[in-house]
């Protein structure tokens, strides 16, 4: 008889094996994945690719970057979000983005982009710093 353990994670239920996979996905300084790390990364869900992103946020801002390009190359609206939220003026800060300097325009096009994957959020930021810019 073979029995699959599974653990219950904000929502999704993944499988132990999965979710060690997951946790092992580090990208290079540079944001590179290595092949090892692609064919791990493939085999999460975005909605966890995002939360380890988050995780490394601080610590690594390019490490965090690339996971959140990857989740929202897999057409995943929150993290072409928080892609958006690195560059925004408001959100920006030097040590949880791996940019030089805010960019709205950037911030824009990601927002746009999560907005067009379902992100509401990402409407509500899109409005704000609309605001922001034109007051």
């Amino acid at each position: 008889m073979i029995t699959i353990q599974v653990i219950f994670y904000t929502g999704l239920i993944i499988p132990d094996r999965l979710s060690d996979t997951c946790d092992a996905i580090e990208p290079s300084e540079k944001g590179e994945f290595s092949d090892e790390a692609l064919q791990a990364i493939r085999q999460c869900p975005a909605q966890r690719i995002v939360e380890l992103a988050l995780a490394k946020q601080t610590e690594s801002p390019g490490k965090a970057l690339a996971l959140l390009e990857f989740a929202a190359q897999q057409n995943d609206g929150p993290a072409a979000r928080l892609i958006g939220e690195m560059y925004y003026p408001r959100y920006w800060a030097e040590n949880k983005s791996p940019f030089k300097q805010p960019d709205a325009r950037n911030a824009i096009k990601w927002y746009n982009r999560a907005i067009a994957l379902n992100d509401n959020t990402a409407r509500e930021r899109l409005q704000k710093l609309e605001l922001e810019s034109n007051p």
